[in-house]
């Protein structure tokens, strides 16, 4: 006879959250494909414990190929997260920059950072999302919308150094390669 028991299993996942999240993930899958991507992550945490409440670690556990990944626990390029930064510190290291400055949100070439590859995979082109580009923008918007041409510029009006020495100074750190 096979005896049971011994272990206690405790998790902090909320399983209303969790619920939540699967659905959210599974609808925003389609503006992911839309974009070119095949798989993403959801972490929810609670602020005050620090405890994860629900986690969703891609978008098809059963695909062969990558689905048994946990991209939540993947070190990814901090993509949107870090856009915050880039409008603080331009505004921070500036004398010209409020929430209210306008910047372009336009295709054009950034100097310094030629276009040199448009394939949409694997390409140093700078673009937003959805490829739209509405022209004048204040940094407030800019930042409300996750648009990526501001948040570039933003950066390099503040300078890359003065942008990371923000980030560090707001308790973001670099793990390395770890």
């Amino acid at each position: 006879t096979a005896k049971l028991g011994g272990l206690k299993v405790t998790t902090t996942l909320d399983m209303c959250k969790q619920k939540l999240a699967e659905e959210a993930m599974a609808k925003g899958m389609a503006q992911v494909k839309r974009q070119g991507g095949d798989t993403a992550a959801f972490v929810a945490e609670d602020v005050k414990t620090g405890q994860v409440v629900a986690l969703v670690g891609g978008s098809d556990f059963n695909n062969a190929e990558y689905g048994q990944n946990n991209y939540a626990r993947q070190k990814l390029p901090p993509g949107s997260s870090f856009k915050p930064y880039d409008y603080l510190s331009v505004i921070e290291h500036t004398d010209q920059f409020g929430a209210g400055a306008v910047l372009y949100d336009s295709p054009d070439q950034i100097p310094g950072y030629p276009c040199t590859n448009k394939a949409k995979k694997g390409g140093n082109c700078l673009d937003d999302y959805d490829f739209r580009y509405p022209g004048p923008l204040t940094l407030r918007y800019a930042l409300g919308g996750s648009r990526n041409v501001p948040a570039v510029k933003s950066m390099l009006i503040a300078g890359v150094d003065k942008t990371i020495e923000t980030a560090n100074n707001l308790g973001l750190k670099d793990t390395g390669n770890e």
